[in-house]
């Protein structure tokens, strides 16, 4: 992504005015190429570079496509210099030669300049009138324009596991076993590609992050020889969500299509000071992609599943577009996913379909711009910030923008009039930055039932959280343990509140719930706002102090303290009508499934019902009595004692009452359930459990709704009686909403990284 600098290059980089300066390094000599020369070099230095041209990138991600050109560059072949040179390389008088470009501003070290790019020499030209030697390089994607599958029309070739370990077996197989860990299939199935020159590290970190195990299974039937650059993209690509590319150290690489990340965060930002005039403005309707034809289940011959899809919005107010995405899968079969996992293929194939939709059912608007030199750090693929007050604005009807983050399709480079060109796609992210909140971290060494340790970059993954709760799983991913609680990381040692026994080397950790996704989706990474943790809300606490309000408030019977309501002798009695603390989270905000969890007890209750209903959903800044009195649809918990048997009842107003007979002064841990899927309207449900985990269930209650009703206020403890002689005393504790309904890639508070 964005090109890593160093605190001397952007002290350079920011000056109003500066030289800029090229290296040209060719492997394994001792003599580079210049047009001024660095301070501190190297090697010895020739100010032979008389141009440098060229360096275009270009991504399509829902096409599975990027693409870098080539550079090219002319040196003075003083004194048959350059002609002795090329010479001295007698078996190809340096074709392939790999050669490394280097740029920076005069006054630098060589240290500190930057590297462009790594790849080999395909052209040589005799260059007019200066005898000189034109040369032109290409990235080391060309190597993946080899055939594989050699001999496939002979014998069926088959494969089969994870996609992400078989390209990586297909890029670095030679037959023989000694070309890395993937050298595994037989000669003529791989490209023979020296490992070195695969970022084989990077590749296993986006597979370990968003295609972990056994999460993603394909499976291949070849009976013919493909050109590779084809097959992985139609293949492996285009299926998940992933484009080739390149490192700055020039090594064969992936990238995933996401949302802006803290990793991959830029400092590149594009203003009206580095910007050259007024960048072009295209609503880009072309662009549009409201229908998706997926084919998948390949029998040889045919595909036997062909799902049509398309977008209802779109369609109604834009119309059919004029292109409809095809994605064919030959890997993907809808039976033959191991059986630790479920429907794999039409879930995978159904997220991409949904991250496309949400890039472009909704055409992205398209802007170009030619900026200064100092922009080029910018790469494809990069979100960039981009502010200029003669840009429309269509969502707000004015014109200028401000830090709109937009995704670079396209960036080329005028090195010698030291000018950046630059198209954008405003692709609907939301305007923040991310974090990744990956799926696994694994265990390197147990020391107890409570205590392991992990490395520094799993630890990372699971530090920020409060609480989370995980699950521990062998190295098979078959689960062990089922819940547990993380208390602490320190460094790299990872405490929770127990395990059983002592954990395995090699046992891998995952969250232990991700809200209403399927098990088959728990392997996946999630992304929610950075400043928010997840979301906002999945794990994190309530705060009743601060985001809540109270009305008609008991403060002689009530206590709170931040995310615990405490209530001693609570009577209601006119004229109180106390709801304690509700939140207004907005119109219609609760509009699908909702998932919450808390804990409670109950230490006092008299006879005749408890006068605390715990939660309720509705429409009203009402009490419980005043809701039910009311016309206002609610849903939720309270407390109620009937005939000395103390219950959590779960209730709709419209619709039956449900409830569990429990102890006082038991701790009690609750989680309310709205799933709309189950029933004509839905259905409620209220798990409770005795331990902090949520896994020694106690009881579960469930009620059909008699609607689906779209809630505004959500309510954490209010009065539930109007009889004066009924007080109680108890308490409930940590509110937490946790993954609010199947997360989309944008627009909810959570979100699946969906590729």
């Amino acid at each position: 992504m964005t090109i890593t600098t160093n605190a001397n290059f952007d002290a350079k980089n920011a000056l109003a005015a500066k030289t800029p300066l090229y290296l040209i390094k060719f492997d394994s000599e001792t003599t580079d190429y210049c047009n001024f020369a660095p301070t501190s070099p190297v090697n010895s230095l020739k100010k032979y570079l008389k141009t440098i041209t060229g360096l275009s990138q270009k991504i399509t991600p829902e096409e599975g496509k990027g693409s870098i050109s080539a550079i090219n560059f002319e040196l003075i072949d003083k004194d048959d210099e350059i002609t002795a040179l090329i010479a001295t390389d007698t078996d190809a008088y340096f074709h392939n030669k790999t050669t490394t470009i280097k740029a920076g501003y005069l006054g630098l070290a060589e240290a500190d300049l930057l590297t462009i790019m790594v790849g080999q020499i395909t052209s040589i030209k005799r260059a007019g009138q200066w005898g000189g030697f034109a040369f032109g390089t290409t990235d080391p994607q060309k190597k993946l324009q080899g055939k594989i599958f050699k001999g496939a029309e002979d014998s069926t070739a088959t494969f089969s596991g994870n996609p992400i370990n078989m390209l990586l077996a297909w890029m670095t197989s030679t037959g023989a076993g000694t070309n890395g860990d993937y050298d595994v299939y037989t000669a003529g199935n791989g490209l023979a590609i020296d490992d070195d020159e695969v970022d084989v590290a990077g590749i296993e970190t986006i597979r370990d992050d968003y295609f972990p195990v056994d999460s993603h299974y394909m499976s291949f039937s070849i009976t013919a020889r493909e050109t590779a650059s084809s097959f992985f993209s139609r293949e492996i690509y285009k299926p998940l969500g992933l484009y080739p590319s390149v490192t700055g150290a020039g090594k064969i690489g992936l990238t995933v299509y996401r949302p802006p990340l803290p990793t991959t965060g830029t400092t590149v930002e594009l203003t009206e000071s580095n910007v050259i005039g007024v960048p072009t403005w295209d609503a880009n309707l072309s662009a549009l992609i409201n229908e998706i034809e997926v084919q998948y289940d390949y029998d040889g011959s045919d595909f036997l599943t062909i799902d049509f899809n398309s977008d209802a919005t779109s369609l109604a107010a834009r119309g059919t577009a004029n292109k409809q995405l095809v994605i064919s899968s030959k890997g993907f079969h809808a039976d033959s996913s191991p059986k630790s996992q479920v429907d794999r293929a039409t879930g995978a194939l159904a997220r991409k379909v949904k991250s496309i939709f949400a890039r472009y059912a909704t055409p992205p608007i398209k802007i170009s711009v030619q900026a200064w030199f100092s922009r080029f750090l910018a790469e494809a693929g990069d979100v960039l910030p981009i502010t200029h007050s003669k840009l429309p604005d269509i969502v707000a009807g004015t014109i200028g923008i401000t830090a709109r983050n937009m995704e670079v399709i396209n960036r080329s480079i005028d090195w010698s009039n030291g000018k950046t060109k630059i198209d954008l796609l405003d692709t609907g992210f939301a305007q923040s930055t991310y974090q990744v909140i990956t799926p696994t971290m694994t265990v390197v060494t147990g020391t107890s039932a409570t205590e392991f340790e992990v490395s520094a970059a799993d630890a990372a993954k699971y530090e920020n959280f409060t609480l989370p709760e995980v699950s521990l799983k062998n190295a098979m991913m078959l689960e062990k343990v089922a819940a547990v609680t993380i208390t602490d990381i320190t460094g790299t040692t990872v405490t929770v509140d127990s395990l059983g026994s002592t954990p395995s080397t090699g046992d891998i950790i995952t969250f232990a719930d991700y809200g209403s996704a399927t098990t088959e989706q728990k392997q996946w990474g999630y992304i929610a706002a950075a400043s928010d943790k997840v979301g906002g809300r999945g794990f994190s606490v309530e705060d009743l102090a601060t985001d809540y309000t109270s009305v008609s408030l008991l403060s002689s019977y009530t206590t709170i303290i931040t995310a615990k309501i405490i209530w001693t002798d609570l009577v209601y009695g006119v004229p109180f009508s106390m709801v304690y603390s509700r939140r207004d989270f907005g119109t219609d905000y609760f509009d699908g499934y909702i998932r919450l969890r808390f804990n409670t007890q109950l230490t006092s209750d008299p006879a005749n019902g408890s006068p605390v209903c715990l939660l309720m959903f509705s429409n009203t800044t009402s009490d419980y009595v005043s809701a039910v009195a009311g016309a206002s649809a609610r849903i939720g918990l309270l407390w109620n004692e009937e005939a000395g048997v103390h219950k959590i009842r779960l209730f709709d107003k419209f619709g039956g009452e449900s409830s569990a007979s429990l102890s006082l002064s038991t701790d009690y841990y609750v989680e309310f359930v709205r799933d709309e899927t189950v029933g004509a309207n839905g259905t409620i449900y209220a798990y409770i459990y005795s331990d902090t985990g949520f896994s020694v269930l106690v009881d579960t209650l469930s009620v059909a709704l008699a609607a689906k009703d779209d809630f505004r206020y959500f309510a954490f403890v209010t009065t539930a009686t109007t009889d004066v002689s009924v007080q109680s005393s108890g308490f409930a504790e940590n509110p937490r909403f946790l993954l609010e309904g199947a997360p989309d890639i944008i627009g909810d508070d959570a979100h699946l990284i969906i590729p």
